[in-house]
């Protein structure tokens, strides 16, 4: 998404519809989340945070950083910069290539 349509998106997506529509309750659930994501892409040296409560910053081991705007293509890129596929459920990360 570009700058200037974050500026006209209120950031919400379907997976926030159950989210209290209180703008501070929505913001720790969405930091909640990237917490979560965070310990699930650890292992792999990939890295995620917050940009702007509307997308996030992905980081690979080698410093690279891609915007996403979802979590779907979060996923996607984290398998692109680790190199690695990714399993969210599975106990270690998995070591083939995507």
């Amino acid at each position: 998404m570009c700058g200037l349509c974050g500026i006209f998106d209120d950031g919400r997506r379907w997976i926030d519809a159950a989210a209290p529509l209180d703008p501070a309750t929505f913001r720790r659930e969405r930091l909640r989340r990237v917490d979560i994501i965070r310990s699930v892409l650890a292992p792999l040296h990939v890295g995620v945070d917050d940009w702007e409560g509307a997308s996030f910053l992905v980081r690979g081991p080698t410093g690279a950083v891609e915007i996403v705007d979802n979590l779907f293509d979060l996923w996607r890129k984290a398998e692109t910069l680790s190199g690695h596929r990714l399993d969210p459920l599975a106990e270690e990360p998995a070591g083939d290539a995507p």
